[in-house]
């Protein structure tokens, strides 16, 4: 190996130091007020060396959330491609919950890096990344739900609109489990992923009839009662 090689190696390997340190500090309930200078303190190096790897502690949050997003599509991508379309998206979601609960230390960050203000924010390349893992991950669960409809296991109906529900009840159910909901309490995990992801295949499996907002109904209510 040649010295490029291996300061190649060492700037990752120190990177990767940062990070799992940045990670744990942000583990705490005032994990928004850690400082670079705390980071480089926990990582036992300079602040300056910090600063080598990334501009700003917003960069920080941005790679941990770059890294979590890319460890869900790997799993994602490991469900068995031979299952029935229900199965496949029953497997997809169970991996979410389970990375999400495997990962809670990640949870406050994805959730801020979430944000449309804090993506615009971020550095082209990061924000560029991780919207380009979104959209395999939220691709992966289209070409499911198209399959389904094509064998008849879905109803047909406009995409993506018939993920809207899903979507919106895995982020509820996200935040229930971490229990950053501040509602019901969950104290058997296992149960509660199960019954979810049920919940969320019986949505899909039953696309009722257009239910109208109640402002929409109103005129012709009062025609009625006229």
């Amino acid at each position: 190996m040649g010295i490029a090689e291996r300061k190649e190696r060492e700037f990752k390997r120190r990177e990767r130091e940062i990070l799992q340190a940045a990670l744990r500090l942000f583990d705490d309930e005032d994990w928004q007020l850690v400082t670079i200078e705390r980071i480089a303190q926990e990582a036992e190096i300079g602040k300056g060396t910090v600063y080598l790897h990334f501009p700003s502690k917003e960069d920080i949050y941005g790679r941990l959330a770059l890294d979590f997003a890319r460890q869900l599509l790997v799993k994602l991508q490991k469900i068995d491609g031979a299952l029935s379309p229900a199965e496949r998206l029953g497997a997809a979601i169970r991996v979410i919950f389970e990375a999400h609960r495997g990962g809670r230390r990640y949870q406050r960050i994805v959730d801020y890096c979430n944000r449309e203000d804090f993506r615009r924010r971020l550095d082209e390349p990061t924000a560029a990344e991780l919207q380009r893992i979104d959209d395999q991950i939220m691709g992966s669960f289209m070409a499911v739900v198209q399959e389904g409809i094509a064998s008849g296991v879905f109803p047909a109906h406009p995409m993506p609109s018939m993920l809207w529900g899903p979507h919106a009840t895995v982020i509820g159910a996200v935040r229930m489990l971490s229990g950053n909901c501040g509602c019901i309490e969950v104290p058997q995990a296992d149960a509660f992923v199960a019954e979810v992801t049920r919940y969320m295949l019986a949505g899909l499996m039953y696309q009722g009839p257009e239910v109208l907002p109640v402002a929409a109904r109103q005129p012709e209510a009062v025609t009625a009662r006229n």
